[in-house]
C-alpha cells in the first residue's frame, strides 16, 4: 500500500514539473525572466520530493523484501514446528498403542500366574496328602517290620526250641537226640499230626504229656 501511494505521489510531482513547464513556455519573456527564479526553487523543491519519493520507494521495496524474507523464515519455521508436532503426535499415538499391548499382555500374564498359582495349590494340597499316605505306609511298614521280626526272633527261638527238645521231658528229650541211633522212634507225636487251629487247644489239653 505504502509502495502505491509513494508511486502516486511521484507521479503527481512529475505532472505538476510538467504543467510548470509548459506554463512557462505560454509566459512572455518579461513574465519568464520574472518567474524564473521562482520556478527554479518549486523546481528544486519538487525535485527534491521527487528524490525523496523515489528514496521512500526503494526503502519500501526493501522493507518488502525484507518482510518476505522474514515471512518465509517464519513459514519455515511454522512448517517445522508443525513436522515436529506431527512427530510428537505420532510417537504419542505409537506409545500409546505400546502400552495398550503391553497392558493386554500382562492381563494375559496375571491371569496365567493365577493359573499357576491355583495349579500349585492343587499340587501342595496333593502332595500333603500324598505325604502323609508315605508317612502312614511306611509307619505301617515300620510296625510290620517289627512285627515280622518279632515272629522271626519267636520262630527262630522255637526253632531252637524244637530243635534242642527243651520242651519235652527229659527222658524224651534224651531219647529224641538219639533217634538216629535207636530204632522205632520217629519223634515228637505233634511233628506227624496236621490239626485245625480250632482244636489245637482242645487236643493238648486232652492229650497232656503224651503229645511228646
Amino acid at each position: 500500500v505504502k509502495l502505491t501511494q509513494s508511486v502516486d505521489a511521484g507521479k503527481r510531482i512529475k505532472i505538476k514539473i510538467d504543467n510548470k513547464n509548459k506554463h512557462f513556455a505560454d509566459l512572455s519573456e518579461q513574465e519568464k525572466q520574472n518567474s524564473v527564479s521562482v520556478i527554479e526553487s518549486e523546481i528544486d523543491d519538487l525535485r527534491n520530493q521527487y528524490v525523496d519519493l523515489l528514496q521512500q520507494k526503494t526503502d519500501i521495496k526493501n522493507q518488502i523484501t525484507l518482510k518476505s524474507h522474514d515471512d518465509q523464515q517464519f513459514t519455515e519455521r511454522l512448517n517445522a514446528q508443525r513436522e515436529r508436532i506431527s512427530k510428537a503426535e505420532h510417537d504419542l499415538k505409537q506409545a500409546q498403542d505400546e502400552l495398550i499391548a503391553k497392558q493386554a499382555d500382562l492381563k494375559d500374564t496375571q491371569a496365567q500366574l493365577a493359573e499357576i498359582d491355583s495349579q500349585l495349590a492343587d499340587l501342595t494340597t496333593l502332595l500333603t496328602t500324598r505325604q502323609q499316605e508315605v508317612d502312614s505306609s511306611q509307619a505301617n511298614w515300620l510296625a510290620a517290620l517289627k512285627v515280622a521280626e518279632q515272629a522271626k526272633a519267636k520262630a527262630n527261638s522255637l526253632k531252637s526250641l524244637h530243635d534242642s527238645y527243651r520242651g519235652f521231658y527229659r527222658g524224651v528229650a534224651n531219647l529224641l537226640k538219639h533217634k538216629n541211633e535207636l530204632t522205632g522212634i520217629m519223634g515228637p507225636v505233634s511233628d506227624y499230626l496236621e490239626i485245625d487251629d480250632r482244636y489245637v487247644k482242645a487236643i493238648e489239653t486232652a492229650l497232656g504229656g503224651q503229645a511228646q
